[in-house]
């Protein structure tokens, strides 16, 4: 099937920016998992090209849409964060077709519990060890794949079980998350719902080992709220380099300077500089 683009989408820089941590890329093909279903996206021309196996996903359209958020107006988004600050135009140009993603809540939730003081490697063999482990498989194409666990089966497992797939010290947290969320005493479409400043508070008081980074990324990648500013080291190196460059700027300065200078597109400059510095800093 195909889908006309509205705007250029660079699927590489998008599925591997450390956004979401389960694509594999076979040729000019790009697979994961969504909605249990197997996904295969690529681009041909202007459009997107993409196929659901098994093809029981009636509204996979849809699912294409929200997932790669392609109602977002870019050009709009690009020329507001351009005009707040002209370096952008730049950074922009490098990071052409970088999309945010719209996750599943309880995957992305999970994800970036696993991702704390870790790389883009090791957090995604991390999730598909435990999805092997603890996810239905998915036979397709004479390969496996798997659908990402339930808050309902990962609640019913053990800390020492968490624990096999190499979450270590995160085994605790993501116990916990997993219970919290199997029994609704907290929900994450009731999350999504809140304003920014409740959602935030929410996640980090109700959820342990949820800093403000990770929930600044589960609320940007997933639930909507796009003036999240999530600042790992290479935001902070970027705040640091660009505006702070007399002094060491810390995550938490970082962080409330890039959310009251770029406002309600705050996650997408964030993801700009992201990408832009990571990067840059890898050719040095």
């Amino acid at each position: 099937m195909l889908l006309n683009l509205q705007d250029y989408v660079d699927l590489e820089n998008t599925l591997f920016s450390g956004q979401c941590f389960r694509w594999q890329k076979d040729g000019s093909w790009y697979l994961g998992v969504l909605k249990d279903n197997v996904i295969k996206v690529r681009l041909r021309g202007t459009s997107l090209e993409y196929f659901s196996y098994p093809d029981s996903e009636s509204d996979l359209e849809l699912v294409i849409n929200n997932y790669f958020r392609l109602s977002d107006d870019i050009e709009k988004i690009k020329k507001t964060i351009i005009n707040i600050d002209q370096r952008f135009l730049k950074i922009i140009e490098k990071t052409n077709g970088l999309r945010i993603l719209e996750q599943e809540a309880w995957e992305c939730l999970i994800s970036f519990i696993c991702s704390s003081a870790s790389n883009i490697p090791r957090i995604a063999k991390m999730i598909n060890d435990m999805c092997e482990l603890f996810g239905e498989k998915i036979k397709i194409m004479k390969r496996d794949f798997y659908a990402f666990p339930s808050p309902e089966i990962l609640s019913s497992v053990t800390e020492q079980d968490l624990k096999s797939f190499g979450s270590g010290y995160r085994a605790k947290f993501l116990l916990t998350a997993a219970k919290k969320i199997a029994k609704n005493d907290i929900n994450l479409s009731w999350v999504k719902s809140l304003n920014y400043n409740k959602a935030v508070d929410t996640l980090v008081l109700s959820l342990p080992g949820v800093g403000y980074k990770i929930a600044d990324c589960v609320l940007l990648f997933s639930l909507n709220k796009m003036e999240a500013f999530p600042v790992d080291r290479w935001v902070q190196r970027a705040i640091n380099d660009l505006y702070f460059t007399s002094d060491q700027v810390s995550v938490k300065a970082a962080r409330k300077f890039g959310q009251s200078k770029f406002g309600k597109y705050a996650g997408y400059a964030q993801q700009y500089l992201f990408d832009y510095w990571r990067v840059k800093n890898r050719r040095r």
